[in-house]
């Protein structure tokens, strides 16, 4: 496949991911990227070796922002500056998924 086909379909992804702040969408974006990545053509070894690196910074900021994001519903645990809620877990894990 076209390096530039691939980088343009990543690129219309990506763009239509900055606009949402939903999780289901960032998860379903997730899970199309898992089915088309045999296409890929990437050895499995060299593959994890460039993902690692993104999904250890997705998950210190999905509880950064589960401990420090805007509260909004119901409050599940307060201490200080921290507050966890609702809403900064639903923010959370759409910035994981993301």
């Amino acid at each position: 496949m076209n390096p530039l086909a691939k980088f343009t379909a990543a690129s219309v992804v990506g763009i239509g991911l900055l606009f949402t702040l939903s999780p289901t969408a960032a998860l379903v974006a997730l899970a199309v990227d898992c089915v088309f990545l045999p296409f890929a053509k990437l050895p499995t070894r060299r593959l994890i070796r460039m993902v690692w690196p993104l999904a250890v910074m997705s998950l210190l900021s999905a509880v950064s922002t589960a401990l420090y994001g805007r509260t909004s519903g119901e409050t599940f645990w307060s201490w200080g500056l921290i507050n966890v809620s609702e809403g900064s877990i639903a923010l959370a894990a759409s910035i994981a998924f993301r």
